[in-house]
């Protein structure tokens, strides 16, 4: 958490994490220069609860980056046919999921 304070402290944000309440605020300071930040701020919380590294998910504050969460699970039809779609997308040994990670 410490890498991601610091991450969101150069982008002039404030981040909160409560973790009695298990969440997570931005919120934006006088330093705060960029309006769009605040959404990739936003943004940012979202890998982070899905247990993306730190150093991968603070690429989003990034210019060029974005991040989209994808549910397949509510794409197929059953659960079989959900884990070989979850196949394809990972690739052997995860290799899929790295390029697209690497963008």
């Amino acid at each position: 958490m410490p890498d991601v304070k610091s991450a969101l402290k150069q982008c002039g944000i404030h981040g909160v994490l409560n973790l009695d309440e298990g969440s997570m605020t931005v919120l934006t300071t006088r330093n705060t220069r960029d309006p769009y930040i605040i959404i990739k701020s936003r943004d940012l919380i979202k890998p982070l609860a899905r247990n993306v590294p730190a150093p991968q998910a603070l690429t989003i504050l990034e210019d060029d980056m974005q991040c989209n969460i994808i549910n397949i699970y509510r794409m197929v039809p059953n659960k079989r046919r959900f884990i070989i779609r979850l196949r394809h997308l990972l690739g052997p040994n995860g290799v899929t999921l790295k390029v697209v990670g690497k963008g």
